[in-house]
């Protein structure tokens, strides 16, 4: 083996105007722990067909200077640190391989299949950030982990299905239980199929408000979003009419009764449709004068859905 030792007592410096090739079974450049080596190039490339190792006991800094791009283009990237490995940008972070990208240890890892799918195999996955966090995808957005899973703020609103309407938001498998343990506001309409509902409270409160009011010499009693028929009415289907002649509107504890109606308040409808019921037939007969008589009548009626209720 031979063995060739440079030692310049100031500067030793390399300068061709074409390739300058180093090459050997192992290259040392700079063994001793108190010399410094400063490369200083408008290009530097280092092509290894083995491992490349850059260490250091204290720390090592790649593209100092904020406007110059590092580009490392190799078939494996191996970064290996007892300590943290933190990677910021002002910008954009791309990391990109056509085969796809993994980091791990041993027993946690992030793998990017390189198809555009990311999986997350972690004990623990900690998401910190003082903005927003924004998780988009076309098809299918899963958590799945053998633990629990915590959706959790200090501050602020947790928001599931709300960017747009007609997506539907399913909890729970057919089997399992889903536990609430605060309070539940439902905004819309509320639908429960099951072939039991069991309610256990000290106080249930309905606090659905409805009202009673009278057309057509009848009363009723009605809450927004029912459908019903009355007596038939002017207007045309899906045309917003007027019902004043409220007696009450009720919703929990808050009742609101009329003398006999209650000043102030309404009932708001949408004609749905007009139409006539089913035919009643009535029948007349007198004995031994021979008199018969068959009269049929259909009722003509107006169907409405309440839109409003105010008092």
């Amino acid at each position: 083996m031979t063995t060739v030792s440079i030692t310049p007592s100031s500067t030793f410096d390399i300068d061709a105007g074409g390739a300058v090739t180093i090459d050997g079974s192992a290259i040392t450049i700079g063994g001793d722990s108190d010399v410094a080596v400063d490369i200083d190039s408008s290009t530097l490339d280092i092509d290894a067909s083995g491992a490349l190792t850059i260490d250091s006991a204290t720390s090592i800094a790649i593209g100092a200077n904020a406007d110059k791009p590092i580009d490392i283009d190799s078939t494996t990237l191996d970064i290996d640190a007892s300590g943290a490995i933190t990677i910021d940008g002002t910008s954009t972070i791309l990391i990109s391989g056509d085969g796809g990208a993994t980091f791990s240890d041993d027993t946690e890892a992030l793998v990017y299949d390189g198809s555009g799918n990311v999986d997350f195999d972690t004990v623990a996955l900690d998401i910190d950030s003082s903005g927003a966090i924004t998780i988009d995808g076309t098809s299918t957005f899963s958590v799945d982990v053998q633990g629990a899973t915590n959706i959790d703020t200090t501050s602020g609103a947790i928001s599931i299905g709300t960017a747009n309407s007609g997506i539907a938001v399913n909890i729970g498998h057919s089997t399992s239980e889903t536990t609430i343990n605060d309070n539940l506001t439902i905004t819309g309409d509320l639908t429960v199929n099951g072939d039991q509902t069991i309610v256990s409270t000290t106080n249930l409160a309905v606090e659905d408000k409805f009202a009673i009011f009278e057309t057509g010499g009848k009363q009723y009693r009605v809450a927004v979003g029912e459908q019903f028929r009355v007596e038939k009415l002017p207007g045309i289907a899906g045309e917003v009419i007027d019902l004043p002649r409220v007696l009450a509107v009720i919703q929990g504890e808050d009742v609101k009764i009329g003398n006999p109606l209650l000043d102030g308040a309404s009932v708001k409808a949408e004609v749905v449709a007009h139409g006539r019921d089913k035919k009643i037939r009535v029948f007349k007969m007198k004995r031994r004068k021979k008199y018969r008589r068959m009269q049929g009548h259909r009722q003509a009626y107006t169907q409405l859905k309440v839109t409003e209720i105010s008092a």
